[in-house]
């Protein structure tokens, strides 16, 4: 066996037992995060964007042909800092991110449309000169409404 005092006398489940919590301490630490402000990660996107409100509002212009999306971006984005992406159950994210800049860059929409009502293979967008960008999707001319 082991001699005594070389750390092998005490049984298993009590080594393996984690130390108590000290509960006032614990409480402490807590109240003091509720208290002050939380530091946003250096990695988060939410620190590049505008405050809320101060995004650009997206315009919805709707035909029985297709939708138009309209949304005037900053000068400081240009059309390669601009992704449109499918996303499932109808919906489609635009992210642009001005990658060089450090606040007020970041902008994400995500646009959902009626059910079994677009057809996302026929999206086009165009960047105008003037910082427009604009999307077109073609509604389904079988758009029967459920």
């Amino acid at each position: 066996m082991h001699a005594p005092g070389s750390g092998y006398s005490t049984p298993l489940a009590s080594r393996l037992r984690p130390p108590p919590i000290n509960a006032p301490a614990l409480s402490d630490a807590l109240s003091a995060l509720a208290s002050g402000p939380v530091p946003i990660s250096p990695l988060s996107r939410q620190r590049r964007a505008p405050l809320p409100g101060h995004a650009p509002a997206v315009i919805v212009q709707e035909t029985s042909f297709k939708y138009t999306l309209n949304v005037q971006l900053p000068n400081t984005i240009s059309p390669e800092m601009v992704t449109i992406t499918a996303v499932k159950g109808d919906k489609m994210k635009v992210v642009a991110d001005a990658w060089h800049m450090e606040s007020n860059c970041h902008y994400e929409w995500l646009i959902t449309f009626p059910p079994r009502d677009i057809d996302m293979s026929t999206v086009h967008a165009k960047f105008g000169q003037d910082g427009l960008l604009s999307i077109d999707v073609r509604r389904l001319h079988n758009s029967a409404q459920y």
